[in-house]
């Protein structure tokens, strides 16, 4: 009991010392970590639950109280993986079971890490647009948010590929020059889409105009702003042609 209270008062200690330490020592250890972790897990989803209703209060819908949920339940399950992976290092156990152990514990966390990032974007942009009007606002979560998060997901599933192959002590080198090539493939090839997509997301955003105004153009041409897309903002000119 001595050597456990000696230990969870300087947990500097802990990776250092747990060699050393009794078998049932490291056992309660491992427990403590554990339980500690398990109660972190669910003060911190309850504090993440709070601010995402706080950010959302102008926006509360179905959608919205899902990915809340989601957000919730990703948080608890990622600060348990760490306090399982944690007390599964600390705890005696023979070496091969606890490399598995282990890494089962780590590729779940990462992958309920992912999870937690891509909800944790969608709520960003769902909240972030609360002061467009009502069918904008509705427009915009239709077709934006679902963009964003395909994006999100594509871009951290990549990022969990090399995270886990790297924890396992695989080469990445191949597969980040592979991922950069390709992006830089993409990039070149979608330029002109992407550079409107972004534009008329700062657009919706931004709001320096919107449908009903009437708007000058670069060239002198003038107009009544009729909707404001994804890709494309459509404007009626004064002689009756429409210019997308």
């Amino acid at each position: 009991m001595d050597e456990l209270l000696g230990i969870l008062l300087h947990p500097s200690r802990w990776a250092a010392s747990a060699s050393e330490l009794r078998p049932s020592t490291r056992i309660y250890l491992a427990l403590f970590i554990l339980g500690v972790t398990v109660l972190a897990a669910f003060i911190a989803g309850a504090l993440s639950s709070r601010w995402a209703h706080r950010r959302t209060a102008e926006a509360t819908s179905e959608r919205n109280e899902r990915t809340i949920l989601r957000l919730r339940r990703g948080l608890i399950l990622f600060v348990v993986a760490i306090g399982a992976y944690l007390a599964i290092e600390m705890a005696p156990l023979p070496a091969r079971l606890a490399g598995w152990l282990s890494g089962a514990a780590f590729v779940f966390g990462a992958l309920v890490a992912a999870r937690l990032v891509i909800h944790l974007v969608a709520l960003l942009i769902t909240s972030s647009v609360t002061h467009v009007g009502g069918g904008e606002r509705a427009r915009l979560e239709r077709e934006y948010v679902p963009l964003v998060e395909k994006v999100t997901a594509l871009a951290v599933t990549f990022i969990l590929i090399i995270v886990v192959a790297k924890h396992f002590g695989k080469d990445v080198t191949s597969i980040v020059a592979a991922l950069g090539v390709g992006s830089l493939a993409i990039g070149l090839a979608a330029q002109q889409t992407l550079g409107n997509m972004i534009a008329g997301f700062v657009l919706l955003v931004d709001r320096p105009f919107r449908p009903g105004d009437r708007v000058r153009l670069a060239t002198g041409e003038i107009g009544e702003v009729q909707l404001i897309g994804v890709r494309s903002t459509r404007i009626r000119m004064l002689d009756g042609n429409r210019l997308t």
